[in-house]
């Protein structure tokens, strides 16, 4: 869990209620390099939302430049000011 990204979720704005949620959430998952593995399934569960609302949100952020995702191996990377 990074403090650090936690704390840069809850101040992130211009988010619906359930995409910061979503992203406070991958964040209190994340390493200390903001790098999180968590699934769709996993999110959901932990916000208690649907997996599609999950994906959903996921990708919003992303489209935000809050978050990079990649595919094999599924890895979030939150980007954290330096």
């Amino acid at each position: 869990m990074s403090i650090r990204a936690i704390n840069w979720a809850i101040n992130q704005t211009g988010l619906r209620p359930t995409e910061k949620l979503v992203l406070i959430t991958v964040a209190s998952m994340s390493t200390v390099n903001g790098q999180a593995w968590p699934t769709n399934q996993t999110i959901a569960e932990r916000c208690g939302i649907a997996k599609a609302t999950a994906s959903l949100s996921l990708r919003r952020i992303k489209d935000a430049g809050l978050i990079s995702m990649s595919a094999a191996p599924r890895q979030i990377k939150i980007n954290l000011p330096t």
